[in-house]
């Protein structure tokens, strides 16, 4: 059974390798990974105010207390399978969001019929979507009413927009929907609908993005039925690249069979990249006996620049998973460490840009105007302006070649701006 996040990196970087490990329910990299768990204690905690029809504030601040404790000590179940604890930071930081989302955004809880975050299944593919909240409702009144199914993806990002609703995730989901009220209904379940609403919500903005297929309107059930061959042809492409099982003699399966690797730059965003043997092989084959120059003797580019698509993903990993197992790292090794180091640098200071507009109009003999000064000084904000611009900006205002004048620049940089630290991730030497 595909959905459109196993499908839509095969299908972009060319290497169905991946399928074979999801299949197998092998460890994926991404829970090692560093990054934000946000979204999923904040998915969370609408599922379940979701299930549990918690309306009021006190049950929703109930609801998502109780989903934060269970991440943080338990994990969550994800399709059959436990995924280990999330960061408590991360899990808080989304509880939040989801409450304040909730606060100011109810639930369809009145709505004839509601479904919270479940997996939808095509009837005739082998294909399944996962949507947060489906709702059935009416809409408008009894002359001119219709009955709506309101499909609704949570996203936790800032740049979830409109675009959005175009994408491999939102086709499966509309035609899952679509094909499961045209099936047979039980007693208890909802009359089919006239009009499947997808609704993109991003929870930091409160902005939601629709689009309506209306399934009385040719054109939209024809845009249907494009994205349901879409689908049908990826997960066939999924099936035909897998070579047949190994069977013994008594017909029995020995070994499921398996789907090739294209070692390259979907190695970059595998979640199964630290343990494929294909790339490694693929890697040490190159390196060890190619080295990179083929029969004529000349250097072969292709094969290096699979090389190094597969190292950087290795970096990304290991680096990831130092990070997850200690955010704080400085690993001690021969002539340095892993970790993290400080490093200085400088940065405009706020309101440096008026002082900086002033000084060059003095420099010009001309004087800065009046009317213009807040429009240019706000341009220069705009430009989030750093060191290496302070410097240029210091040699153009002094340019003179003299004893001293790098003293001078020196002197006028430092005025406008101001030292901060940061961190820096790698491998550092003791020098």
């Amino acid at each position: 059974m595909y959905s459109s996040t196993a499908l839509e990196g095969p299908s972009k970087s060319g290497c169905w390798k991946q399928l074979d490990y999801a299949e197998q329910n092998a460890d994926s990299l991404f829970p090692l990974e560093y990054r934000s768990y946000l979204g999923q204690a904040a998915h969370a905690v609408l599922q379940y105010c979701a299930e549990q029809r918690a309306d009021t504030e006190q049950q929703i601040r109930a609801v998502a207390e109780q989903v934060g404790n269970s991440l943080i000590k338990e994990g969550r179940e994800f399709r059959g399978r436990m995924e280990p604890p999330l960061p408590p930071d991360d899990v808080w930081a989304g509880v939040d969001v989801a409450i304040q989302y909730l606060m100011a955004n109810p639930l369809p809880l009145d709505a004839d019929a509601i479904f919270p975050e479940r997996d939808w299944k095509h009837p005739a593919l082998p294909y399944r979507a996962l949507i947060d909240l489906v709702a059935v409702y009416e809409e408008g009144d009894e002359e001119c009413g219709r009955r709506v199914c309101e499909v609704t993806d949570y996203k936790s990002s800032w740049q979830a927009d409109e675009d959005e609703l175009n994408t491999l995730q939102r086709w499966g989901q509309a035609v899952c929907v679509w094909r499961w009220f045209q099936q047979p209904r039980q007693p208890d379940d909802p009359s089919g609908p006239d009009i499947i609403r997808q609704r993109i919500v991003n929870l930091r903005t409160w902005k939601d993005y629709t689009r309506d297929i209306v399934l009385e309107e040719p054109t939209d059930v024809a845009e249907l039925e494009k994205w349901e061959r879409r689908i049908d042809d990826l997960c066939k492409t999924a099936d035909s690249v897998k070579s047949p099982p190994l069977r013994g003699s008594q017909g029995q399966e020995l070994m499921s069979g398996t789907r090739p690797a294209n070692p390259g730059v979907g190695c970059l965003s595998c979640a199964y990249r630290h343990m494929c043997g294909d790339a490694w092989r693929h890697y040490q084959s190159s390196r060890l006996v190619n080295q990179y120059h083929d029969i004529q003797g000349g250097f072969d580019l292709e094969v290096a620049a699979q090389d190094l698509a597969y190292i950087e993903s290795q970096r990304s990993a290991i680096i990831g998973a130092i990070k997850a197992a200690d955010p704080e790292a400085r690993i001690p090794i021969q002539g340095g460490w892993v970790g993290w180091t400080s490093k200085n640098s400088r940065v405009f200071r706020p309101g440096a840009e008026k002082h900086v507009l002033s000084d060059w109009f003095e420099a010009m003999a001309a004087e800065l105007p009046a009317n213009l000064a807040p429009v240019l000084t706000s341009l220069l904000a705009a430009f989030k302006l750093g060191k290496s611009n302070a410097d240029a900006f210091a040699k153009a205002l002094y340019p003179q070649r003299k004893k001293g004048i790098s003293e001078i620049r020196e002197e006028y940089v430092s005025g406008i701006t101001d030292e901060v630290k940061s961190r820096l991730f790698g491998v550092w030497n003791d020098d």
